[in-house]
């Protein structure tokens, strides 16, 4: 008997809006008989684990079966448990307008100890823009998105070097959430000291949703500079939506916590 888990998965929210929303589980049966999964999800509360999911699962040879779950808590997990090896599972979070937001791994229980804990915060501090009146102008290939507006800070670590640049001055690992209302399909990425990450890039192809993006950063240098670009060689300049949704100017966030 063969049991999986995705560990405990972090979903704080960020001024009042958690990052995943829903939950998506595909599972694929490759082998040649009928196999069942029985999926088990979980909430954190306080101290305690409470199941709100338990569901059995029958799969057809060669069949994919996806499901949907609620998964609108600050941690949850969930565990599968299956007789059979030709069983394939995999999950991804996904946010209030359906954009994919991260995939999850799905590993044997025996591993989870050495699947990363929930992060110690160190360190926080929120930027802003509101729109109007900021980000005016469209923001060029090559050009930083502008978040000159200070929110909550723990102290003076992690601090503001103009509207596009942000000073981590100790080093270590760094979880950074960003999220931009855009008017185009566009992409953004996260930089450091100038050199882009490019496994923070994030974009959206259609629609004019918000593009949402969280990672970690490592410094190895003290003083590094963090920005949110929109990447160099890209062919649109992009319009940071002003009002979107409705009458009141809308926000675009960087929250920059470190946890290392």
């Amino acid at each position: 008997m063969a049991e999986l888990t995705t560990g405990l998965i972090e979903n704080t929210a960020v001024l009042g809006v958690r990052p995943t929303v829903t939950l998506v589980v595909r599972i694929t049966n490759d082998g040649t008989t009928t196999e069942s999964v029985m999926t088990e999800g979980s909430f954190v509360s306080g101290a305690t684990k409470v199941l709100y999911v338990l569901e059995q699962i029958n799969v057809l040879p060669g069949e994919a079966v996806e499901r949907i779950y609620f998964a609108d808590f600050d941690a949850f997990e969930f565990q599968f448990t299956t007789s059979s090896p030709e069983i394939v599972i995999s999950a991804w979070g996904k946010d209030a307008a359906g954009n994919l937001l991260a995939a999850h791994r799905v590993l044997p229980a025996e591993l989870e100890e050495i699947i990363l804990p929930l992060p110690t915060v160190l360190n926080f501090a929120d930027f802003f823009a509101l729109m109007p009146p900021d980000n005016s102008a469209t923001v060029a290939p090559g050009s930083d998105v502008s978040f000159p507006q200070d929110g909550p800070t723990s102290g003076t670590t992690i601090t503001r070097t103009s509207d596009t640049e942000f000073n981590l001055s100790a080093i270590g690992t760094y979880q950074v959430l960003f999220q931009v209302s855009v008017s185009e399909a566009g992409q953004l990425i996260l930089t450091l000291n100038g050199a882009d990450l490019a496994y923070t890039v994030v974009g959206r192809a259609t629609g004019t949703s918000q593009i949402v993006g969280m990672a970690y950063v490592t410094t190895t240098v003290a003083d590094s500079v963090l920005t949110v670009r929109n990447p160099a060689g890209n062919a649109i300049a992009l319009t940071i939506t002003p009002i979107a949704g409705g009458t009141r100017p809308v926000s675009a966030q960087l929250v920059i916590t470190q946890v290392a």
